[in-house]
């Protein structure tokens, strides 16, 4: 009997718990049936950095949340599909301290490094929940006048590549971009050959020539 007592308690304690979730205006989940969730805010992150010439790059990042308001299919979960999208806001302070017109750009610009010819970004796009396309591209950000270069350079970088930057050694050389493909996953059995065939390359960079790819090379 006191087991039966207990039961009910808890299940009159759910059902007050979800009628008050319920009542925070949620999304629609058929005729006469309400779901309410919480309002997700935007939120960003903010990262600096300065370029061989000593003007300041400042990266602004922000995300935000879309969601589809409505569930019409059975069984599901009781949350709506939640959309991440990522933008970032540029802004360049010249190194006599003059702000230039910010740009922003469609993505998650995760900074590399500077080299001599330009300060260089990762932009990672998200889609659908989040989840990153098969490639990223690698953005070589620099000032003409009074302005960021544009359009911007960019070539396209596997997303689980390692990357590495080495600066040129003066302005009339190129940068050297690094890209080894990602290790292939750890096999149970250590006799057996790589799945997948891995390579690197040399990139290089200049304001001039632009980014120029080299032969890929076979790892052992």
């Amino acid at each position: 009997m006191k087991s039966i007592v207990v039961l009910l308690v808890i299940l009159s304690t759910v059902a007050v718990c979800w009628a008050q979730v319920g009542s925070l205006g949620g999304i629609s989940r058929g005729p006469g049936a309400s779901i309410g969730i919480p309002v997700i805010q935007p939120f960003g992150l903010s990262t600096s950095i300065l370029d061989s010439a000593a003007n300041l790059f400042i990266f602004d990042v922000s995300y935000s949340y879309s969601r589809d308001p409505v569930i019409t299919t059975e069984p599901q979960s009781l949350l709506p599909r939640i959309t991440v999208t990522a933008k970032t806001h540029v802004t360049v302070i010249t190194n006599t301290g003059t702000p230039l017109k910010p740009v922003d750009f469609d993505g998650n610009l995760q900074v590399l490094g500077a080299g001599r010819q330009a300060v260089y970004a990762f932009s990672n796009m998200y889609a659908n929940g989040p989840t990153f396309v098969a490639t990223r591209r690698l953005l070589a950000l620099s000032i003409a006048g009074t302005a960021l270069i544009s359009p911007v350079p960019s070539v396209d970088v596997p997303i689980n590549a390692d990357v590495k930057l080495a600066a040129a050694a003066d302005s009339s050389a190129s940068d050297v971009i690094s890209v080894i493909d990602a290790g292939n996953p750890l096999s149970l059995t250590p006799t057996a050959s790589p799945v997948l065939r891995r390579f690197a390359r040399f990139v290089k960079y200049s304001v001039r020539d632009g980014f120029v790819t080299g032969t890929p090379i076979p790892l052992p």
